[in-house]
């Protein structure tokens, strides 16, 4: 009877230390597919007082193109970009892909490619400054104008 109690004891510690691995390990994976799922929304960076105090710069830094690009600030939209080739001021600045400068036309950009930048125009006095966009597995980011990155959960009105 003794050496059951033990045995059984031992099994109970030995389930109770499994289940703390097994919950470590989950924990890890958890952790390990979030950071994967916000890899490319990581990679999108936002500069203000780019070149001059009035511009932003918004560089897609990933290797996957960015969807539905809204900047906007409190209700006002700037208008679409266009590219701008072999302008000086741009090829000396801090990106290797194409830049687009923000005018009229008609935001949001379809699509920002892997590598490509906006330049947009900072002078709004509508509001803050946020930036929306929907990252190539087809979840909706948001960057405010103090650098937070969140999740825009689906369905919740936003772009």
């Amino acid at each position: 009877m003794k050496s059951q109690q033990k045995q059984i004891r031992e099994q109970r510690q030995f389930i109770a230390e499994q289940s703390m691995n097994l919950a470590l390990e989950r924990e890890e994976l958890r952790q390990a597919a979030l950071e994967r799922r916000e890899r490319q929304a990581r990679l999108v960076h936002v500069e203000e007082g780019y070149e001059q105090r009035g511009l932003g710069y918004l560089k897609n830094g990933s290797d996957a193109p960015i969807y539905d690009l809204l900047i906007q600030f409190g209700n006002e939209v700037p208008a679409a970009g266009t590219q701008i080739i072999r302008d000086q001021r741009i090829m000396d600045g801090p990106m290797d892909g194409p830049t687009f400068y923000l005018e009229s036309g008609g935001l949001p950009r379809a699509a920002l490619g892997a590598g490509a930048a906006l330049i947009f125009n900072l002078e709004h006095e509508a509001g803050e400054r946020l930036i929306t966009f929907r990252d190539d597995a087809g979840v909706n980011w948001s960057i405010s104008q103090h650098g937070k990155l969140e999740e825009v959960p689906q369905g919740s009105g936003s772009p």
